[in-house]
């Protein structure tokens, strides 16, 4: 994957344009000399479009920033750039996601003050201003695209997280696609989204929004908002996600993964209910996918496909009901079902929709877990299912790297390894396999709160 770096000081800034020769004043057929870019003396509107369009040549798929897996007919690129040369509005939000976007690639040397991005921000604060002063004459889908742009990429909350930067405790893999690990450290704007999805609504809903790509876009937006947020998504599944055939997995992803997801069935009516299972057994067969992906067994070929079903598979998972929600009688224990749910979500930022640490995803998670657990320590399904809860404390101590919890992560899974008679990391594995685990991902950090676990217990022991 190209790194953003190199893009960066190919960007004018205000003051600083330098034309040394005839060909860079012609643009080398880049930029058309002819052409008047509102209020942008410095030309940077084409290099800021370079940006977004170089990372999709590195991939020979269409605008790579906002949809990876376009595939090269996609009128996706050429619509969007179309409408940012004949209307003003989407040019300046494009501009700004953009600079948002290489901003963060600086990070953490993220400033606040770049005099490019605010001016582009506030140019279509107020050509927003100025559509929305006649509604019923607005072309709505520009209008849907600047205020989503506004919405996902207010520089303001990614600063806030960048000043703690941490390392996730999770390997996680493809998490560049989409740029989950860019647009995973911010924080949409409530205001703008509510205004967005009025507009939406009065659109007829996202399969009725015509320009190409965009419902894509925004169907990941409300995805990403509610895996951030752990809540539900606003929008229902896109009609192209719900028509994906049944995903095929040959014997060369399952078998390295054969126990993968096997002990969920066993739970059935317990801990989960069917809409429950047949989401996390969509996990198990997009964990295959993946794991054949990384280690070059099976690379994935069609990566929009992928894409839509992963994303898919995210709004499913985020969609199911909490334990509150469940209808009486629907499963015989709530508090496992709810562990297993807020543990599928770890795994989920972990390894099928992977969020940058920086969101706190992980803190909220495992604080959650830990609520839930803790209020039900005395329910007979723990004893009923220790091996579950193996896997759960598991996943929840690994996310709770860092935090206040970490220390009752290991305290907990101490007694539940000890009451297992687990004495080495390898038997753990083969414990907790049989839930969501993919090695690649989750076994450095498994064997780092492993570690403290066994100091826990040699200092029970009074062993130093």
């Amino acid at each position: 994957m190209p790194q953003g770096g190199r893009f960066l000081s190919q960007v004018s800034t205000p003051g600083s344009s330098v034309v040394s020769s005839p060909k860079s004043l012609l643009g080398a057929g880049r930029i058309d000399p002819f052409r008047i870019y509102p209020l942008d003396a410095n030309n940077t509107i084409p290099e800021l479009f370079d940006h977004c369009k170089s990372f999709s040549l590195a991939t020979r798929s269409s605008w790579r920033i906002l949809w990876p897996g376009f595939s090269p007919e996609s009128q996706m690129p050429a619509a969007w750039f179309r409408k940012a040369w004949e209307r003003p509005i989407v040019m300046h939000a494009l501009a700004f996601g953009a600079i948002v976007h290489m901003d963060v690639l600086r990070s953490p040397r993220l400033s606040l003050e770049n005099p490019l991005r605010l001016f582009h921000k506030v140019q279509t604060m107020r050509l927003l201003k100025e559509e929305m002063k006649n509604p019923n004459q607005a072309v709505l889908d520009d209008v849907i695209l600047a205020i989503l742009t506004l919405s996902t990429n207010e520089v303001e909350t990614v600063a806030n997280n960048i000043k703690e930067k941490a390392r996730s405790p999770f390997n996680s893999p493809l998490a560049s696609i989409q740029w989950l690990d860019v647009y995973g450290c911010i924080s949409h704007v409530k205001t703008h989204t509510a205004a967005m999805r009025s507009i939406i609504a009065r659109r007829g809903g996202l399969e009725n929004v015509e320009l190409p790509g965009l419902a894509e876009v925004l169907f990941l937006s409300d995805v990403l908002g509610a895996t951030q947020n752990l809540s539900k998504p606003h929008f229902p599944l896109l009609l192209a996600a719900r028509d994906l055939p049944p995903l095929e997995i040959d014997r060369v992803l399952r078998f390295p993964l054969m126990k993968l997801g096997q002990a969920f069935e066993s739970l059935s009516a317990f801990g989960v209910n069917e809409r429950a299972l047949g989401v996390l057994q969509t996990m198990v067969d997009l964990s295959m996918i993946i794991d054949g992906h990384t280690r070059g067994a099976k690379p994935i070929k069609d990566m929009a496909s992928f894409i839509l079903r992963r994303n898919a598979v995210q709004h499913s998972l985020t969609s199911l009901p909490s334990g509150e929600e469940l209808e009486v009688g629907e499963v015989s224990s709530v508090c496992l079902y709810e562990s297993i749910r807020h543990a599928a979500m770890i795994y989920s930022v972990a390894v099928t929709f992977p969020l940058p640490p920086l969101t706190g995803v992980f803190g909220k998670l495992s604080l959650a877990l830990k609520g839930i657990m803790e209020t039900s320590k005395f329910d007979p399904c723990w004893q009923l299912s220790p091996k579950t809860l193996l896997w759960i404390l598991t996943l929840g101590g690994i996310a709770a790297s860092g935090t206040d919890e970490r220390a009752w992560y290991v305290q907990n899974l101490e007694a539940v390894s000890g009451a297992l008679k687990l004495s080495d990391w390898r038997y753990v594995v083969v414990n907790i396999e049989e839930y969501l685990w993919l090695e690649s991902a989750c076994d450095n950090g498994g064997r780092s709160l492993w570690d403290e676990v066994l100091n826990d217990r040699f200092l029970q022991m009074g062993i130093d």
